[in-house]
């Protein structure tokens, strides 16, 4: 058995810079979160191979003096934590070894002026040997240049990825970081080549987002701005028919500090549920600012991860704001236009998997889709209300210039609409706007469609004791679904009561299932999923069909409906309903621009 001993100091950074620094990226972005707790208003990134040969971080920070100078390199040593209250961490960096680990895998140079010296002062490391503070030349901040990463660990650099993603990583976060901190003004060089500039602003807005996606991005993205005593969001959201197939035009900022949190993707999720089209992702920019002693953010050495102290409270505002901000289509209206292209008037290549084949019987058309735990759909059709047109809308359908879907002008083919307003031409699919107020109107009458069925023989369902606990803990909520439950010992519950349109048979699979889910994210969301899609699915059955003839009256009834109904800018598949072609888009479309 060897003895224990110490480890030397280069060692010890060494490893330590093994935990802090996994590739170029990490540099960079140990170096930035210092110059924004300096204060700086200003940061220049210049990068050359891809950060292996050099990268330096240039800002107009509050700098620092030759004593301060001395103690940065050294381990554990930081101005950035109060240890009266260890825990409360307001700073980006506190940790202490990044500059001293990044200094013993590399050339580290450091020079920094103070405002009220008359010089500049400067260090350097070069495999963790620290040389003596002397006077250097630059303006008030810190300029930190780092060369030759990995030179004295070169194992590591036959882990580092290739040079194109390396390039992509570091432009995202930095552009990330002028989302995050929309008063800096941010430039990245990239091989002597300017390849990003930021627009400095007081906050997030579209312009910003314009400069760091383009224009059509930003003419996509919703503001949202909400303020609690517990919490406070400010960003913007993207429109659920902007939808992309990954998640990569995700941004999520607490307390300016770039996360990629579990917790609020879930939110965000839940909140587009039934909006957007299922494969599909939103696009959206959360910044989130809560008091420190609500979050933990020692929770990975990069970071990235927040712990927080009432997560179901963080989820619940999140998923309530932002659907309250897509309740009111005209949202729509007034910020998304469609791209137009010249002679092209193709329909949209919508997801199929919710439209019923024309080759399949009226039994299969509506149960294909359905989730094995519920009844065939057919069986409930015969009870279910039918909503139509006539039956459903008594409202004036007169036309006036503050209703945005206009005056209904005819049909195309028996399934739009062709509508005409101040804002331009509307075109609606009467099918889809159908579908969805009466969804809508049937989740506002769910005791019609889910009341209990009590079981005369209670089916008794073994579980590990931590899922029973847990299932009993959510008893009340069940309860409000359907689900009767009780306690019958340490590893069994008993299922008493189901909602009507539940198979029995599958009852069991079903707690299972929902009780593993409830574990792992303590919430109760998967059967809103489960009941949403079976009433889309009978709504589906009940509305307006495509190829339907309808009057005058009947498309102008439909018409303010939709202007009356939440969320009836997408049908219950998340396609959307309406689309408006404004003035610009026609002049574009002949050419008149």
């Amino acid at each position: 058995m060897h003895k224990i001993k110490l480890l030397s100091e280069k060692s010890i950074n060494q490893i330590a810079a093994g935990e802090v620094v996994e590739r170029p990226l990490s540099v960079v972005k140990e170096l930035i979160e210092n110059s924004i707790d300096a204060g700086a208003t200003s940061i220049k990134i210049e990068i050359e191979d891809s950060g292996k040969s050099l990268i330096a971080i240039h800002d107009n920070g509050c700098g620092m003096s030759q004593d301060d100078l001395k103690l940065c390199v050294e381990r554990h040593a930081t101005s950035k934590l109060d240890e009266s209250r260890i825990e409360y961490i307001n700073t980006l960096g506190f940790r202490g070894e990044a500059l001293p680990s990044i200094g013993s895998i590399s050339n580290l140079k450091i020079t920094s002026r103070v405002h009220h010296s008359k010089h500049a002062s400067e260090i350097n490391l070069n495999g963790g040997a620290k040389s003596q503070v002397i006077p250097a030349s630059r303006d008030f901040g810190t300029s930190l240049e780092v060369r030759n990463l990995f030179s004295y660990t070169p194992a590591r650099l036959k882990f580092l990825k290739s040079d194109r993603t390396e390039k992509a990583a570091i432009l995202n976060l930095v552009q990330s970081f002028a989302l995050c901190n929309p008063h800096i003004y941010f430039q990245l060089i990239y091989d002597s080549n300017a390849i990003f500039s930021s627009v400095a602003s007081e906050k997030l807005d579209q312009t910003l987002i314009s400069n760091v996606f383009g224009e059509e991005f930003g003419s996509k993205m919703v503001a949202i701005d909400v303020k609690t005593d517990y919490l406070q969001i400010h960003g913007f959201v993207g429109l659920p028919t902007f939808a992309h197939s990954n998640m990569n035009n995700q941004f999520m900022f607490v307390n300016g500090r770039i996360v990629k949190d579990k917790l609020i993707t879930q939110a965000m999720r839940a909140a587009y549920y039934n909006l957007m089209s299922e494969g599909k992702h939103s696009a959206f920019i959360l910044s989130l600012t809560i008091d420190p002693y609500e979050i933990d953010v020692n929770v990975h050495p990069a970071k990235t991860e927040i712990r927080f102290r009432e997560p179901d409270t963080i989820k619940s505002i999140i998923i309530k704001q932002v659907r309250e901000r897509f309740k009111d289509s005209s949202v729509h209206i007034n910020t998304s236009q469609p791209t137009i292209q010249y002679n092209s008037f193709s329909q949209p290549e919508y997801n199929t998997r919710f439209r019923p084949s024309n080759n399949l019987s009226d039994s299969q058309k509506y149960s294909y889709t359905q989730k094995s735990y519920f009844e065939p759909i057919t069986s409930k059709l015969s009870t279910a209300p039918q909503h139509t047109v006539q039956s459903e809308i008594h409202i004036d359908t007169q036309y006036n210039a503050q209703q945005y879907l206009g005056e209904a002008q005819f049909q195309i083919n028996n399934t739009y609409i062709v509508a005409k307003s101040t804002a331009g031409i509307i075109l609606v699919d009467q099918h889809a706007a159908h579908e969805r107020i009466t969804l809508e109107c049937y989740k506002n009458n769910l005791p019609d469609f889910f009341n209990i069925s009590y079981l005369l023989v209670p089916i008794v369902i073994q579980l590990p004791q931590s899922s029973v606990e847990c299932l009993l803990g959510f008893g009340d909520e069940l309860k409000k679904l359907g689900f009767i439950i009780e306690r019958n010992g340490t590893h069994e519950i008993s299922l008493r009561g189901l909602p009507s349109i539940f198979d029995q048979d599958k009852a069991k699979e079903f707690i299972l299932t929902l009780s593993g889910y409830i574990e792992e994210n303590e919430s109760i969301d998967i059967f809103t999923q489960y009941r949403d899609e079976i009433l889309g699915n009978i709504a589906c059955h009940s509305s307006i069909r495509a190829g339907r003839k309808m009057n005058i009256d009947e498309m102008n009834a439909l018409l303010r409906q939709i202007e009356k109904t939440q969320f009836s800018a997408q049908c219950n598949h998340g396609r959307p309903t309406f689309m408006m072609l404004s003035e610009s888009d026609l002049a574009k479309l002949f050419e008149r621009t």
